[in-house]
């Protein structure tokens, strides 16, 4: 088992780091994504704390989470095979603006005082569709602003600012000005939807592959011909299939949790919305950690070594929060989810981009995202299920045992890192 060391590799321990500066395109890139992370983590906190304030019992709130992440399960592979025929960026300024247009009208419906669980629930599935398509898009942009040398680089700077603003800087904001006045996160929403949206006009590069002569000849494969090609690449690569159900697992556990965290600060800490968002504050404080660090990490104990420790802090974090009920502990568990899930996220989807040609990156990484995040209604099903039926601890010990199995089973295939980019045949190519 050996880390991926090719020349177009950062060496996994010992390497120096790059002192070459990153492109201006990548700085819009990132700019692009705060902006609309931070109105996302705004609406994500209003969103529940209008659930527990209509119908506060377990089960409607988990479903306005199931809800908000349904759409992966419908719609990842369709975007992935999108995201590979259409103008990459053209396409997210397209969903920004759709985005925009769904805040507002949802503001404008809050000032009328008749927002029911149905307009809730309506507006989680709209966003929750653009959300796939966006999201699905984007994870394909890193290889066009960065060179492959420096993926785990752009990849950690950009997932520590998109955890900052989704989930440190949003919620605190978000709880606060819904408290002073339920419409106000909404507003500042639909502005970081459309500042995003305007930065990444701006950006001068293709986020699509150049095409050779071979594609450019070729026809274009029919959508459910480039679903099929995605699903095969990774099927028949061990390692993408192995962390395709491993974050599965981590996925389905910490919807489990997250599902009815609001009631475990309201109940079980005795707390308020205010709590409620410190406390998810403490999840992107781990983040920020774990992500700006990810790179010296990796560099420092290896990507195997890296992945012991992070799969093992998303064990410690649920456990802590299932059996010491209280504002430390939750806030140390915080920490612990957050550095561990942002570190997995930088080293995985590094070595997916420079393994995976740029070609297929969108088919692939919705095929993961079809299983991953396709496990998160999953998970806030159970979740809010399980806390109905015996205790709010319960879902967050049954989580820390799902991760446990998971990793155990299938901990040989999760550290073999590929060394090469890999092969696609002619047939998976369409040609």
């Amino acid at each position: 088992m050996s880390d991926p060391q090719g020349p177009s590799w950062t060496a996994a321990r010992g390497a120096p780091h790059g002192r070459d500066r990153l492109s201006g395109d990548y700085w819009r890139l990132w700019t692009s994504s705060t902006a609309s992370n931070l109105g996302d983590g705004m609406r994500l906190t209003a969103l529940p704390l209008l659930a527990a304030a209509i119908d506060p019992r377990p089960l409607t709130v988990a479903l306005l989470t199931a809800v908000t992440h349904l759409p992966w399960l419908v719609f990842a592979l369709i975007a992935g095979a999108v995201a590979d025929r259409v103008d990459r960026r053209r396409l997210m300024i397209r969903l920004q603006l759709v985005r925009v247009t769904v805040v507002l009208a949802f503001a404008v419906l809050l000032m009328t005082g008749n927002v029911t669980l149905v307009a809730l629930l309506v507006v989680a599935v709209t966003m929750g569709v653009a959300e796939v398509f966006f999201d699905t898009t984007a994870s394909t942009a890193m290889p066009a602003v960065v060179p492959t040398r420096h993926l785990e680089r752009g990849n950690s700077r950009l997932f520590a600012t998109e955890i900052t603003a989704n989930e440190f800087v949003g919620p605190p904001l978000g709880a606060a000005l819904f408290a002073w006045r339920s419409t106000l996160p909404f507003w500042i929403a639909a502005l970081g939807h459309a500042a995003s949206a305007m930065l990444l006009a701006r950006i001068r590069v293709s986020f699509n592959a150049a095409p050779d002569e071979k594609t450019s000849a070729a026809p274009r494969p029919s959508l459910r011909r480039s679903i099929g090609e995605g699903l095969r690449v990774t099927r028949t690569s061990p390692f993408l299939r192995a962390w395709t159900v491993m974050i599965a697992a981590t996925n389905l556990a910490r919807a489990m949790t997250v599902a009815v965290f609001v009631l475990y600060v309201l109940q079980l800490l005795d707390g308020n919305e205010l709590l409620f968002g410190v406390l998810s504050a403490m999840v992107a404080i781990g983040g920020v950690l774990g992500s700006w660090g990810a790179e010296r990490t990796v560099q420092w104990l290896g990507r195997t070594a890296t992945v012991v420790t992070a799969l093992a802090a998303t064990i410690v974090s649920h456990i802590l929060l299932g059996t010491v009920v209280n504002v430390g502990a939750a806030a140390v568990a915080g920490v612990l989810i957050g550095s561990a899930v942002a570190v997995t996220n930088v080293v995985f989807v590094s070595v997916r981009q420079a393994v995976v040609p740029r070609d297929f990156l969108g088919r692939v990484g919705s095929v993961q995202r079809f299983v991953t995040w396709g496990a998160l209604p999953i998970g806030a099903l159970l979740g809010g299920w399980l806390a109905e039926v015996s205790t709010l601890r319960v879902p967050y010990l049954t989580a820390a045992g799902i991760v446990a199995v998971t990793a155990a089973f299938l901990w040989r295939r999760l550290v073999d890192f590929p060394t090469q980019p890999l092969s696609i045949n002619s047939a998976d190519r369409g040609l």
